[in-house]
């Protein structure tokens, strides 16, 4: 059953309350089982669900409801993330189709403008793939406009052809070094990562792509934990997230990207004590939460308050820290943990064991989530 719990914790607590009333659309009749074990799941209530659905062990049953719920949970899933990451490419295509239709009829005038105008918005985004299209398009119709030159159209279009190959080779090099990270551990992973973009020459610069940038970030915070280094790597942090910052804004579609990114590098401060620095990233991230991206703001809420309240531990403020975790009522696992370790600190342990007691998993369930190193 931890399946579903796992894709349930994926979701806000709004998205879960959505999964619920998708799942009452579906359903046809009065009584449906999908609704209480969904209940049960929720409520951490694993244990024995086959008698408690069906008043006995009837494994064939409960397995066939379990596929359905969870099938159900990957559809909508699939479905969320279909609607905030596809809307603008969907946009863009839509302005290009357009454009060569009314080329075809001989509107060039609304051709042309339209074209221009899904070319502005593809560059916005990195599109390369959809710029590649565009390009084609004006090539093809170059003729007929008189303030476009083919010569510049097709360097535009070799330069994009370079930018979509150098964002393809990181996508590579990112796969590479999470396979050579996974195999040889926390030896060399510098050397690994310098090798791997050395063979696909690579280097950090503004033509990488925001998604790029995202992804390299993740490799090196994530080589930062394997290899519980920190320091050596905090230089090439600071030098991604400034290279990201030279692109200009972030378009909305990158949002999490940005979002997350500001997340690391506060953790990358906090990591190397730079606790001043760790607390101002923190508060342009939440600025740009309550500013632009509210949406984002159940997924970023509990970070924030595990780091500030890291933050406020490790700077002698335990009386500070304590309090940003206490009214959370429903921590996932990182916040429980700290919750316990400063009421632990605080010698409060009758509060501390309260806590503790919640945490009745196996030790190799905690230790695939956690890791032994922890937070």
């Amino acid at each position: 059953m931890s399946s579903i719990q796992d894709m349930l914790e994926v979701l806000t607590p709004k998205q879960q309350k959505e999964f619920h009333h998708f799942l009452e659309q579906r359903n046809t009749r009065k009584s449906i089982k999908n609704l209480a074990l969904l209940k049960l799941v929720a409520s951490g209530k694993t244990k024995d669900m086959s008698h408690k659905l069906y008043g006995a062990t009837q494994n064939t049953a409960f397995n066939a409801l379990h596929k359905r719920v969870k099938d159900a949970l990957v559809g909508f899933v699939a479905t969320k993330a279909f609607e905030q990451e596809s809307l603008e490419e969907m946009e863009i295509l839509k302005l290009l189709l357009a454009s060569r239709i009314f080329f075809e009829q001989g509107v060039l005038k609304v051709a042309i403008n339209t074209l221009e105008k899904a070319e502005r918005r593809a560059q916005d985004i990195d599109g390369h793939t959809i710029l590649n299209e565009i390009y084609q398009t004006k090539i093809q119709y170059a003729h007929l406009s008189p303030s476009w030159h083919l010569d510049k159209i097709i360097k535009a279009q070799e330069a994009n052809s370079i930018r979509h190959q150098k964002d393809k080779n990181l996508n590579i090099a990112y796969a590479q070094i999470r396979v050579k990270m996974k195999q040889q551990g926390a030896k060399n992973i510098n050397a690994i990562i310098k090798d791997t973009f050395t063979s696909l020459s690579l280097e950090v610069s503004s033509d990488l792509t925001f998604k790029s940038l995202y992804q390299l970030m993740v490799i090196t915070a994530s080589a930062a934990k394997l290899q519980n280094d920190y320091y050596s790597i905090s230089p090439y942090m600071i030098q991604i997230f400034e290279t990201l910052r030279a692109k200009g804004d972030v378009p909305k579609k990158y949002s999490f990207y940005y979002l997350h990114m500001l997340y690391l590098m506060a953790t990358t401060h906090f990591r190397n004590k730079r606790f001043e620095q760790s607390l101002q990233t923190l508060s342009v991230l939440k600025n740009a939460l309550r500013e632009r991206q509210k949406k984002y703001q159940a997924s970023f809420k509990e970070k924030v308050l595990v780091l500030e309240t890291l933050i406020a531990t490790y700077t002698g403020h335990l009386q500070k820290a304590i309090p940003l975790l206490a009214d959370e009522k429903r921590l996932l696992l990182n916040g429980q943990l700290v919750r316990i370790m400063c009421l632990f600190l605080k010698t409060d342990f009758k509060e501390a064991y309260y806590h503790f007691k919640h945490l009745n998993r196996s030790d190799r369930w905690y230790e695939q989530k956690m890791g032994w190193l922890g937070y």
